[in-house]
């Protein structure tokens, strides 16, 4: 497992993580792992951000298949159109 934090250059705040992981019956993807954003700096492309990095590392990997674990609550809505 690796995970990455992103901080606010001006406040030194934490403003969202995301995290990678393999499973080792499944050695050609990699899992999305503990991604958030702080509420107060969602809507402003960092999630967009912290996932193309994210995707990007496992790319680098030599990854085939990225996965997540979410649901079709309402209240991930806007994650789900991020996601796809």
């Amino acid at each position: 497992m690796r995970y990455f934090v992103a901080i606010d250059k001006e406040s030194g705040k934490v403003i969202g993580t995301t995290g990678i992981y393999m499973e080792t019956d499944e050695p050609d993807a990699a899992w999305l792992g503990w991604f958030v954003v702080n509420k107060k700096y969602r809507g402003k492309g960092i999630g967009s951000r912290l996932l193309d990095f994210t995707i990007s590392l496992a790319k680098k990997m030599g990854k085939k298949r990225f996965k997540l674990y979410t649901s079709n609550d309402p209240h991930e809505a806007v994650a789900q159109i991020l996601y796809e």
